[in-house]
């Protein structure tokens, strides 16, 4: 479809549409364009086309708001026959309820939304600018001129007016069958991304869980291919965490868990990546390491963020030391996930075993000549 059809309304004025009120039929226009102009943006499909719905949407209730009290006020400046006034005000408050409620699903999914309201959007505002408004428009005016209401306004519908209504009737009760069913889409797409949540992420701490955790190191791993730099894989374990559980109890074993994830996840880059592997474990992806002073600086944050005194119930405090096994990546021919996690393993076991006599709360993987080699000192070696 070409740029020049997309642009092309829906609905033009014509004049089957004036009123006769000046007032009227220049809203009247308006509405109109702000229909054509969701018409044009539902069709470009676009990602801003999609903000722009939205947006429109917005614009198009407020309007109308705005429209309908036009209406209103004129017909109590001038009242007309208080029988059809009623019926005329109650189809205002439901075109408006509709619209509430199509603003509230396009939150969601604009799209759907829009495609779905065209056509009775369509159908409304030509049967109420034709039907309704021509009517209460010849009201005013005969009343405006001292003239009685004309004769030729039935006092009961016609077959013409019978199957309008009937029409109109059924078009509705389609478009909000049709909301129904977005409503129910919504609603499971959000139990859906609740579960998905759930499932990704640890109950007590919120942090990422183990099944995120070996989900993003893949795509760690890849990116540090793809940009040839370093990832360190930083796994970390509270020392002596079950004297906090014997002492105090659960409650205040899992506050201090908590209060550690929190601490870790201030200090931490956007970049970074916070897991939460079990019990007092935690596994941290540091990627982009130029320099091994640059993660050094981070990983001193990090022993001063959990090695800092929590505060239980009450007055009690506890301090904790922190021991860390670090493996930095690439580290072999056949690196995955799961053996660099093993690594990491180990070289926490290491660390903890050498408690009295470390210098500092982290070791780094052995590589078999003690040296701990970043992606970007082997580009200056080669």
């Amino acid at each position: 479809m070409s740029q020049e059809a997309l642009s092309q309304p829906m609905l033009a004025w014509s004049s089957d549409l004036y009123t006769g009120i000046d007032t009227i039929d220049e809203q009247h226009k308006r509405l109109i364009a702000m229909f054509n102009s969701i018409a044009s943006a539902d069709a470009q499909c676009s990602d801003d086309e999609t903000l722009r719905i939205q947006s429109l949407l917005r614009e198009l209730l407020e309007y109308t708001n705005y429209h309908f009290r036009a209406e209103a006020e004129l017909m109590l400046a001038w009242p007309t026959d208080a029988s059809r006034r009623a019926k005329h005000l109650k189809e205002h408050a439901k075109f408006v309820a509709f619209l509430g409620r199509a603003n509230a699903l396009a939150a969601a999914n604009p799209i759907d939304v829009a495609n779905h309201l065209l056509a009775f959007l369509a159908q409304w505002i030509l049967h109420h600018i034709m039907v309704e408004d021509t009517r209460m428009a010849r009201e005013v005016m005969a009343l405006q001129s001292g003239v009685a209401v004309p004769s030729e306004t039935p006092a009961e519908p016609t077959a013409e007016d019978m199957a309008m209504d009937l029409v109109s009737s059924l078009n509705d009760s389609l478009v909000q069958r049709s909301f129904d069913v977005l409503d129910l889409n919504r609603q499971l797409r959000r139990s859906v991304d609740a579960l998905e949540c759930q499932a990704l992420h640890d109950s007590l701490t919120g942090l990422f869980n183990r099944r995120a955790l070996y989900a993003e190191l893949d795509k760690a791993m890849a990116r540090a291919r793809r940009h040839q730099k370093s990832l360190a894989v930083c796994m970390l374990d509270l020392d002596d965490f079950k004297s906090v559980n014997d002492t105090y109890g659960h409650e205040a074993g899992d506050m201090v868990l908590v209060t550690l994830g929190k601490r870790l996840q201030r200090i931490l880059r956007k970049t970074d990546f916070l897991a939460r592997l079990s019990g007092d474990e935690f596994v941290l992806l540091v990627e982009d390491i130029d320099r091994l002073d640059d993660l050094t600086t981070l990983l001193k944050a990090v022993q001063e963020a959990a090695e800092t005194p929590i505060s239980l119930r009450g007055d009690d405090t506890v301090r904790l030391g922190t021991s860390m096994g670090i493996v930095i990546y690439p580290f072999g021919n056949e690196d995955t996930g799961g053996v660099l996690l093993r690594l990491a393993d180990q070289a926490l076991y290491n660390s903890k075993a050498h408690k009295g006599s470390r210098e500092e709360i982290w070791t780094f993987f052995d590589q078999g000549d003690g040296t701990t080699v970043l992606r970007s000192e082997h580009r200056k070696q080669s």
